[in-house]
């Protein structure tokens, strides 16, 4: 990254670029001014390590102002993300690990090469991806589910397995089949609970929760965008009740559950609605 004195970034980062290029360079130039002896004293002491929770916080961030389709904040977040993952990449440039310049370059080389089909005529294949990061750069595995990172959320790793297990032809036929699967591990999740068996009951319940993200999978619906709407659906219809209830003065409290039933059917009825 080109360097500048302090007070020719100072300036160059005050106004607005007037194209891409000029956003990209203005960007980079705050963040290096941020990094900087007289920078922001939060900024000059981060690492790439401590930069972990900002990343997967402002990913979520993006996710959530997609779903929403909030067009303001998906600018505002998208803008966020890339904001820390330019600072994250900084601080590896300023290690002496690699640039900036290096971490963009690799992945238009690594999208060049995963897309022969675009740029050398080769036909599309639906395992071409998987067949090019395997041969070509040598990444493959001894089990296809080591491609699957250690440390992705439970949800997305089970997802993200079933997947992987569903390209090597390990897979229902049937949607029928999968739900039949739900019901006979729902089945010993109540056995387990007649016994009393607290360790059985959590394995149990392990292999009902997998079995329904291989549902969401093999239906083609991604379970953690689905359990995300569903987040935000029960936000919406608990949060009236709450506000119903205290406009009724009606404690919650159990004996009054029919009450907290009238409400939560008033808010779903509303969404339908369209309102």
């Amino acid at each position: 990254m080109k360097h500048l004195a302090p007070e020719e970034m100072l300036e160059m980062v005050r106004e607005p670029a007037k194209d891409f290029s000029g956003a990209c360079e203005r960007l980079l130039h705050l963040i290096q001014l941020l990094r900087s002896p007289d920078g922001c004293p939060w900024d000059k002491v981060q690492t790439p390590q401590s930069m972990r929770p900002c990343l997967i916080e402002e990913l979520f961030e993006v996710v959530d102002a997609v779903t929403k389709d909030d067009v303001s904040n998906a600018r505002e977040e998208l803008g966020d993300l890339l904001f820390n993952t330019l600072l994250t990449a900084y601080m590896y440039e300023q290690h002496g690990d690699f640039s900036v310049a290096d971490v963009l370059n690799e992945v238009t080389d690594k999208l060049i090469r995963r897309h022969p089909h675009v740029f050398s005529g080769t036909e599309f294949g639906s395992g071409l991806w998987d067949s090019i990061k395997n041969d070509t750069e040598g990444r493959k595995k001894d089990s296809v589910l080591d491609e699957v990172p250690e440390g992705f959320p439970p949800l997305l790793k089970a997802y993200k397995y079933l997947k992987k297990a569903a390209k090597q032809h390990f897979d229902w036929t049937d949607g029928a089949d999968v739900r039949k699967k739900i019901l006979e591990e729902l089945s010993e999740v109540d056995e387990a609970e007649a016994a009393c068996d607290a360790d059985h009951l959590e394995e149990e319940m392990g292999d009902l929760l997998l079995s329904v993200v291989n549902l969401s999978r093999f239906y083609g619906i991604d379970p953690s965008c689905a359990l995300a709407r569903a987040n935000g659906k029960f936000y919406q219809r608990f949060t009236h009740v709450e506000k119903a209830m205290k406009e009724h003065s009606i404690p919650m409290t159990k004996e009054h559950l029919a009450d907290m039933e009238r409400f939560w059917q008033e808010a779903k009825n509303h969404n339908k609605s369209g309102h």
